[in-house]
């Protein structure tokens, strides 16, 4: 017989899951709350006399197969002795388990949401679920009469959705844990965690982040206090109705991303949505090398119009020259004092939107903060970090869509895509 390694999170779990349908797990970093509930999810295919439906849902596949499916085959071969590869379907990211089936859902693309959007499940799992839109959520849930299971960290406000509109059902629940919660965690990790506690020692040596402790420290339900953009929403898609779209590069290479982010005025609202965010590009394709991966070569496999203005930092001349002269229409941004200041000013004037698919981005919205003098005075400069795809999304917004400055702005000499070019998105 079989003991399963456990943490009290999973006892908690078991404890809620006769009694609830809609059950949120809030928590710190490295809780073992989405392991626990990948163990419970696994125990009741096992236990359960009939096939069950499974569903384990994110915002991309990518992320669902390197982040939590690596748990799961661990779960299967180390905790129940039964992991079987022959029952891994990787065409449609399906699972057989003792007759049910547990599907892998991303939603970053037409195929994964037109699976969740038609499926009809026993349980149905939203793993980091601020990522998603309610919309789709809500969508999804209405399809599906079993239990829903929610993941977080709740660096959020109390006005989203997991909140206003989730755990306001009669039969919802929720329950927090920390990294304290798992005995298995390893000590070199804790210590990491705890490093950020505003202790006097913590504060003596600088690692304090008391923002980060709060939420990924003890799992309270808290926003990064001192946000730049502390009020967008998540969007299932970009806008059909476009009345305005360029889009924003920002240049890294070894240790930060090159990114590159479309942007859309529609309705006196902007929506952004993340198509870039890689290291390791060069500029442009080498013939001799095309391995290689290239700027030049992901615009190209994006389809990006020839002629569309792509608005990139001006720091990068030799970048900016490379790819114009690849024949896409890259425009230096107009830099000087209160520049950065300007463009956040101008993308706080309209309502934002984010794509689901956009992590990256969304990650930096919810951890891009204005700089805290030590006297704790506010000031108007943010701190330099949390910042590759929003720095993008600034450069387009301002020179692209902000009128006054679009229309002064001169194109830089390089060689101009042909009309026929404009292709339209």
């Amino acid at each position: 017989m079989n003991i399963l390694k456990a943490t009290p999170v999973f006892g908690k779990l078991c404890d809620l899951w006769d009694d609830y349908r809609f059950i949120v797990m809030e928590g710190g970093s490295r809780s073992s709350k989405t392991y626990s509930l990948l163990q419970k999810i696994i125990l009741e295919c096992i236990k359960t006399p009939k096939p069950l439906r499974v569903a384990i849902v994110r915002s991309t596949l990518a992320k669902l197969k390197t982040s939590l499916f690596p748990d799961f085959e661990s779960i299967l071969r180390d905790d129940f002795k039964i992991w079987d590869r022959h029952s891994l379907n990787k065409s449609d990211w399906t699972y057989e388990l003792n007759g049910s089936v547990i599907t892998f859902v991303g939603l970053d693309n037409e195929a994964g949401l037109e699976k969740a959007h038609g499926m009809k499940t026993d349980i149905c799992f939203f793993n980091e679920c601020p990522e998603i839109s309610f919309e789709i959520v809500w969508h999804i849930m209405t399809r599906n009469p079993g239990k829903i299971v929610f993941d977080l960290n709740p660096n959020i406000g109390e006005e989203h959705w997991v909140y206003s509109r989730i755990l306001t059902l009669p039969d919802s629940i929720s329950f927090t844990s920390t990294f304290e919660d798992n005995p298995y965690l390893e000590e070199s990790i804790k210590k990491l965690i705890r490093s950020t506690e505003p202790t006097p020692e913590n504060i003596a040596r600088g690692t304090v982040d008391e923002a980060y402790w709060k939420v990924y420290g003890l799992g309270i339900r808290a926003q990064v206090e001192g946000l730049v953009f502390p009020d967008f929403e998540i969007a299932s898609n970009m806008p059909e109705t476009i009345e305005k779209e360029c889009f924003g590069m920002d240049f890294g290479f070894s240790v930060d991303p090159t990114t590159l982010i479309r942007v859309v005025l529609c309705d006196g609202c902007l929506y952004y949505d993340e198509l870039i965010y890689e290291t390791g590009l060069t500029n442009i394709v080498n013939p001799h090398n095309k391995e290689q991966n290239a700027i030049e070569k992901r615009l190209i496999e994006l389809k990006i119009p020839r002629a569309i203005p792509i608005y990139a930092d001006s720091a990068e001349p030799k970048s900016i020259t490379d790819l114009c002269n690849a024949k896409f229409n890259v425009i230096p941004v107009v830099k000087g004092a209160g520049s950065i200041h300007d463009g956040i000013m101008t993308m706080k004037r309209y309502k934002i939107y984010v794509t689901a698919r956009s992590t990256h981005l969304i990650e930096e919205f919810k951890n891009y903060k204005w700089h805290i003098e030590r006297s704790g005075k506010p000031t108007n400069k943010p701190v330099d970090k949390w910042n590759h795809c929003i720095d993008g999304a600034r450069y387009a917004t301002i020179m692209g869509l902000d009128i006054d400055i679009y229309h002064e702005h001169k194109f830089m000499s390089a060689p101009r895509p042909k009309e026929e070019d404009v292709l339209g998105w």
